[in-house]
């Protein structure tokens, strides 16, 4: 009787094992997020995220390749998560790169700023979550300092126009709509209008 009960729990493992299908779906979202992650160059940005992905795939083909399937879904889930991870660490701080370079070559960039990223690129390991954080921030402080600088510009070139009167105002009011919905550029293009002499 207990070589039959052992023979039908062991006819039962395998009937499950046997169930069990390959992770296609989990190993093909694992090599797509490593691509998407690679296409935006994560490595530098975030290289131990970026490694570990690889890894973590390699050991999901390994466990894919010895039928381990159990093994090889949780390995390409980690791959997926950890490429992910990477991919938007590496699109906060390009973000907050192109920010700041853009601040900067308009003479806006606020210390803050460089702090933040400095401070985003050393936390990328320790917690990946801050430093993404602080990517945004300092994305967010330098797009406001540009906005913040292009209406200083704006309203010093429009004191300098020479059209004072209503229109001049009316101009005004559109051009702080256009700073606060941070359209620098258009701001000063409806100031120039204006005032053609004054454009950059």
């Amino acid at each position: 009787m207990r070589a039959i009960r052992l023979w039908l729990i062991g006819l039962l493992v395998l009937l499950l094992a046997s169930c069990a299908s390959a992770p296609t779906q989990e190993m093909a979202d694992a090599r797509s997020a490593i691509r998407a992650a690679e296409q935006v160059g994560a490595a530098p940005y975030a290289a131990e995220q970026m490694n570990e992905a690889q890894a973590a795939l390699s050991g999901a083909e390994v466990n894919l390749a010895l039928g381990d399937y159990s093994k090889a879904k949780d390995w390409a889930l980690l791959a997926r998560d950890k490429a992910s991870e990477a991919l938007l660490i590496a699109q906060a701080i390009q973000e907050a790169e192109q920010a700041a370079n853009a601040a900067n070559s308009m003479g806006y960039l606020p210390i803050q700023v460089e702090v933040l990223l400095r401070e985003a690129r050393s936390l990328v390991t320790e917690d990946p979550d801050q430093a993404i954080l602080d990517a945004q921030l300092a994305t967010k402080l330098a797009d406001e300092a540009v906005n913040q600088g292009e209406l200083e510009r704006a309203e010093a070139e429009l004191r300098v126009c020479k059209a004072h009167g209503s229109a001049a105002q009316h101009v005004l009011r559109q051009v702080r709509s256009y700073l606060d919905a941070h359209k620098g550029s258009a701001a000063l293009d409806a100031l120039h209008a204006v005032c053609p002499s004054k454009r950059r």
